[in-house]
């Protein structure tokens, strides 16, 4: 996986970075590990660009008929 060094980018590389992410709409694979170490791994379409300095994305989950999904379970958890 490659990974990038937000502090040593600037705004503007940033914000390429980050505009690239999400346009066009693809699907987010969001990683969450458990205390035992089990990792747990969701697709997601819900995110966006919330800021560039510093970078960030949100991610927005939904819930069917007042359901609880297991990923929002175990994303509580940690």
């Amino acid at each position: 996986m490659k990974k990038f060094e937000a502090a040593k980018l600037t705004k503007q590389q940033n914000y390429k970075l980050l505009s690239g992410s999400v346009i066009p709409r693809p699907i987010a694979f969001v990683t969450s590990q458990d205390e035992k170490g089990m990792l747990n791994a969701a697709p997601f379409s819900f995110f966006n660009v919330v800021n560039s300095a510093p970078p960030m994305i949100m991610l927005s989950t939904t819930r069917t008929a007042g359901k609880k999904e297991g990923y929002f379970l175990k994303y509580r958890s940690n």
